[in-house]
């Protein structure tokens, strides 16, 4: 996998501020993102939809941490100013270390839509009073409007569709 370039960088860096106003603008305390459509969305990185959790964290306040199986970690090129790789290992517990960096505080937490039930179930009870809601009040107004890069890709994809 190529390192994403500096713009790239600057691209998943501007989502990723994007993402925490809206989630100030709907009271969310913290995101989180897993296999689906966000996480690429956010990251540059599309995970394997394994039984292995990966998860990406977003508080609304501080840095965005990429909880990764140790086996999938070589697979991602991190983005510093974007988010910071936390890669798992067979004896961790990934759902603790997620309800770690959530943290006991948080008030308001936004759940991507295609994160595996079961990673939910057993994020439940590790972080008692939190409130949970779908992270498309966060995601779905940014996915569909298009930024700069998106619309280049757009643009580039129509071009070539008219050269055939």
């Amino acid at each position: 996998m190529s390192s994403p370039s500096s713009t790239d960088t600057g691209v998943y860096r501007d989502r990723l501020a994007r993402a925490r106003a809206a989630m100030v603008h709907h009271g969310v305390d913290v995101l989180l993102v897993s296999v689906g459509r966000d996480l690429p969305y956010l990251t540059g990185y599309e995970a394997m939809p394994l039984e292995r959790l990966t998860m990406l964290v977003v508080p609304k306040d501080g840095d965005a941490t990429l909880v990764i199986p140790r086996l999938e970690a070589p697979r991602v090129v991190e983005q510093p100013g974007v988010f910071t790789l936390l890669p798992w290992g067979e004896t961790e517990n990934p759902v603790e270390i997620t309800a770690g960096l959530v943290g006991a505080g948080a008030g308001r937490v936004a759940i991507g839509d295609t994160m595996w039930a079961r990673f939910l179930v057993e994020l439940l009870p590790l972080l008692p009073g939190a409130a949970y809601e779908r992270a498309v009040g966060v995601m779905g107004d940014l996915r569909m409007k298009k930024d700069a890069a998106e619309i280049a890709l757009l643009q580039r994809a129509g071009a070539a569709v008219d050269r055939i």
